[in-house]
């Protein structure tokens, strides 16, 4: 196994970064090159016995990214499904959506803007 270096916050044990050199303010450990806190350093920290372990605060942070990020894609997903029922209503024509499907896609838009919006 290859050695790594980990470049760790010495107050909070928190991993930022590997390289293949020691330098100031590294830890070095032997492990695996495919090693998954090699791919995600900001979610591993270094504990007190020295040891690598996943950050469940980092987890938390993680899920909170995947569903904003849910959330800003809903809203770029239904942007034409507005512009369509706005246009139709200017134009006077039959809409696709109901007064109320509209409503409702409204009101979840609002909720994934505050970042309340969930998928289940």
């Amino acid at each position: 196994m290859p050695k790594v270096f980990a470049y760790v916050n010495k107050e909070t044990g928190q991993i930022s970064g590997y390289g293949s050199s020691f330098a100031p303010g590294t830890l070095e450990f032997e492990i695996p090159e495919n090693h998954e806190f090699l791919l995600n350093p900001g979610l591993f920290y270094v504990n007190k016995n020295g040891a690598i372990e996943r950050s469940l605060d980092a987890e938390k942070r993680v899920a909170e990214t995947v569903l904003r990020r849910r959330q800003i894609e809903f809203l770029m997903e239904t942007d034409w499904m507005i512009t369509r029922h706005r246009d139709q209503v200017e134009l006077g024509v039959p809409t696709r959506m109901t007064d109320e499907e509209y409503k409702d896609l409204l009101l979840r838009r609002d909720k994934a803007r505050e970042g309340t919006l969930t998928f289940d």
